[in-house]
This record gives structure tokens, sequence and C-alpha cells, in this order.
């Protein structure tokens, strides 16, 4: 049930940014939701269904929903845009959200007054950045979480 509502949640953010739909777009809502649901830990934030919310933009930002993304030189890869992975993570869309998340509890634990900022590039070098995408995880999930 939860990964359900997961899913539906991720895509109800999909649409409040007006994101388009694009070929990879169900592989990563399924293998997020499943990550999330299935986290062993507790909520990086608040609650599981803000951590879809951070995961789907993160996702969005980070590799425009591309589950193949190559970035930072080839330094960084898959839809989380991870560093240090292996490559498989460009074909499994699961083990890619299990480390991308992995990867946004770290940022978490490693900078609570910035929690996002290591995910982008360390505590002290994105705080706005960090800060603006915090806000707007915020906003859109106020909005979804309503309907």
């Amino acid at each position: 049930m939860l990964i359900a509502t997961l899913r539906i949640l991720m895509f109800a953010v999909l649409t409040a940014i007006k994101w388009p739909p694009v070929h990879d777009t169900n592989k990563i809502v399924d293998a997020l939701a499943w990550a999330i649901a299935n986290d062993p830990k507790p909520p990086a934030f608040e609650s599981r269904e803000f951590d879809a919310t951070i995961a789907i933009l993160t996702a969005v930002h980070e590799s425009g929903l591309r589950m193949r993304a190559i970035g930072d030189g080839g330094k960084s890869l898959c839809f989380m845009q991870l560093q240090l992975a292996p490559e498989s993570v460009l074909s499994d869309a699961y083990e890619c959200a299990m480390r991308g998340l992995a990867a946004i509890h770290r940022s978490v634990e490693a900078c609570p007054e910035s929690p996002l900022a290591p995910y982008m590039g360390g505590c002290g070098r994105v705080p706005k950045m960090a800060a603006r995408r915090l806000a707007e995880a915020k906003t859109i999930f106020e909005q979804v979480s309503s309907l």
C-alpha cells in the first residue's frame, strides 16, 4: 500500500512542476517508491512521503529523470547522479534508487542545518541552492498533500 501511495505522490509532484513524462519516468518512480517504502532506516526527513518528494525532485534536478545520465565528467551516474558508484547503477533503477536514498540520509546526517547541501556538493559549498531546493520540496509537498 505504501509503495502505491508513494508512486501517486511522486506523479503528483511531477504534475505540480509540469514535468513532461520521459521514457524512464515509470521505472524511476517505481524504483524510488520501492526503495523508500523498504528503507530500514527512519525517514531522512519528517516522513517517507516527504522523502519521496525530495527524491523525485532530486532526480529531476540532477538528471532530468534520465536513467543512464552521466555527469561531472563521468563522475556522477544514473538518475540520482551518484558519485563513487558502480556503473551498474546506470542500468539498475533499484540500485540507483537505494544508493541515492542512502546518499540523502548521509547528507542529512552530515549537515543538519543545510540537509541537502552535502548531496549537492558540500555542506559549506551550496547552502543557498540547497535551501531553495528544500523550500521547493516543502511548497510542492504541501500542495500535493492537500489533494
